[in-house]
């Protein structure tokens, strides 16, 4: 009878244990919201101030907001909504007219700043470090909407003239890589910070010259996770 009991209780244990193993697999938490802002650094093309394809472009800002999904323990699938502002050297432009125009006597540039808004889908790959740190890369593909920035120009010359410029906005296919150092509050909440390096190419009529304006920027900065 002993052994009957002590059978019965093993079996019942066994069934506890497992259902309890299955609550908490079905309650694991898939889905990771992301807020993140930073600083952002223009390279190359985007940066330069040489000639009609340069974007005259400063340091600015990004915001994104990505929600992602756990296929599995390492691998994700994750979508992208990224917001950049880059503030722009109008004083540059103005001094390269200025020196390439003879006539003028003075001119002046007021510019706004590039815009750039884009969405990426995008594969994520995991490496967890310890029950705390985890490094994260992701690999982002889509489309971005580019403003160029609205200049306000006034020329003092002979023939005076002021003229309000805009190449309005484009799209066009982007890429985005990003790397992440995350660490876990606990089971909902976590910080991290991150790199990324955005690309894209836009053409645009600049005072009627078909341009290629190739953008290639970097960001640093913070993101908070929330996973549900």
């Amino acid at each position: 009878m002993k052994k009957i009991l002590f059978i019965i209780l093993c079996i019942y244990s066994t069934n506890t244990l497992t259902a309890q193993n299955g609550v908490s697999n079905d309650s694991e938490k898939k889905f990771t919201l992301r807020l993140s802002n930073g600083i952002t650094f223009p390279l190359s093309d985007f940066k330069s101030t040489e000639d009609s394809g340069s974007g005259y472009a400063k340091n600015g800002y990004n915001g994104a907001v990505d929600i992602s999904y756990k296929l599995a323990n390492n691998f994700g699938i994750g979508i992208i909504l990224n917001y950049n502002t880059q503030a722009t050297d109008a004083s540059k432009k103005a001094e390269k007219s200025l020196n390439s125009n003879p006539s003028y006597n003075s001119v002046s540039i007021k510019s706004g700043s590039h815009s750039l808004l884009s969405f990426l889908i995008a594969p994520e790959y995991s490496v967890s470090l310890n029950n705390k740190f985890y490094i994260q890369g992701q690999l982002g593909f889509g489309i971005v909407n580019f403003q160029r920035a609205k200049e306000y120009i006034t020329v003092a010359s002979s023939s005076p003239y002021r003229e309000i410029r805009s190449s309005g906005s484009q799209n066009s296919f982007a890429y985005q890589g990003k790397v992440s150092l995350n660490y876990n509050i606990n089971k909902t909440f976590g910080l991290g910070v991150y790199s990324s390096y955005f690309a894209t190419n836009s053409e645009f009529i600049i005072q009627g010259i078909d341009t290629e304006q190739k953008i290639d920027i970097i960001s640093t900065g913070i993101q908070l996770m929330y996973n549900f």
